[in-house]
């Protein structure tokens, strides 16, 4: 069984893009983003093979989604928050993060295989499960600042 997932994709000043996915049922619910779980909910006889499918399916279309901004925005940079899981609340920092998340590990092991080190800057933040890869030609962005973003922005929005 096949799901529906939909992805967001947020520019933010800079050239820093975040995509953000879940399921199409989950739209209008407040936790979509901690919800999703790839096909293993109590109500649906998912196999764990359309499991590892679906994952796949969802973050090949992510990184294709990155490669095409890649080809049109030769600065862009991208950023990875792997949301908490009901069973996570204990890994809650002060700030609202969560510290090494399982979809934060999974995610990261991901991405870090596409994105080339001499072309991206990888910064790795288990304490708050951000993944992010910065572009090197993008000379408007530091550490710093998307640290400054990913709390002040994109976390709140969460």
């Amino acid at each position: 069984m096949n799901q529906v997932y939909l992805v967001s994709l947020y520019e933010y000043p800079n050239n820093i893009y975040i995509a953000k996915f879940y399921l199409k049922s989950e739209r209008f619910s407040p936790n979509k983003y901690t919800n999703t779980t790839f096909g293993k909910h109590s109500h649906l006889n998912i196999s764990s093979s359309d499991y590892v499918k679906n994952f796949f399916l969802v973050m090949n279309t992510i990184l294709q989604i990155a490669i095409r901004i890649s080809e049109d925005n030769k600065a862009a940079s991208f950023g990875f928050l792997g949301a908490h899981k009901d069973d996570e609340r204990d890994k809650m920092n002060p700030d609202n993060t969560f510290s090494n998340t399982k979809r934060y590990l999974v995610y990261k092991k991901y991405i870090s295989r596409y994105f080339n080190p001499l072309h991206f800057e990888h910064i790795d933040s288990e304490t708050a499960s951000i993944y992010l890869v910065i572009n090197r030609k993008n000379t408007l962005v530091t550490k710093e600042i998307i640290v400054d973003y990913i709390t002040n922005t994109i976390i709140p929005t969460l």
